[in-house]
């Protein structure tokens, strides 16, 4: 499991998620951070998901595959979704209006954002098929 890339990526992309996102308000000052983010973490989901599942992945057809990575950065993005929408009530809950964490923006905001993981993990499965066909000529 340590040996998998796409867990580094989802750890790196949480430390960057943090420092630059929230301390240094990337989020404000950049418009396409989100996107960066939500794309990178599509394919990090994904290339975990291919890593941790290669075995069951060569038993499955590519088009099964195909399904099955972009599926699973889908999932993940629409639970982190949930997550930040929890978050925003939460905040607004414990800490009152003014002071709330607003993580939760506009529809096309939550779209986009799915948009992108779904973008990410649909690139690591399109990357997984033309390694399978590769190492099937080999």
């Amino acid at each position: 499991m340590l040996k998998n890339p796409g867990l580094w990526l989802l750890v790196f992309l949480l430390v960057v998620n943090i420092v630059f996102g929230f301390v240094f308000d990337f989020y404000l000052k950049f418009w396409f951070f989100d996107f960066i983010l939500h794309f990178s973490g599509g394919l990090g989901v994904a290339l975990f998901a291919r890593y941790y599942f290669a075995k069951d992945l060569k038993n499955i057809s590519k088009f099964g595959s195909l399904i099955f990575l972009v599926s699973f950065g889908v999932a993940v993005g629409v639970f982190w979704e949930f997550l930040e929408y929890g978050i925003s009530i939460i905040s607004k809950w414990t800490a009152g209006s003014l002071n709330a964490i607003d993580f939760f923006g506009e529809v096309e905001d939550t779209i986009s954002d799915l948009a992108m993981d779904t973008l990410g993990a649909f690139v690591v499965a399109i990357l997984h098929l033309f390694g399978q066909r590769n190492a099937e000529k080999s």
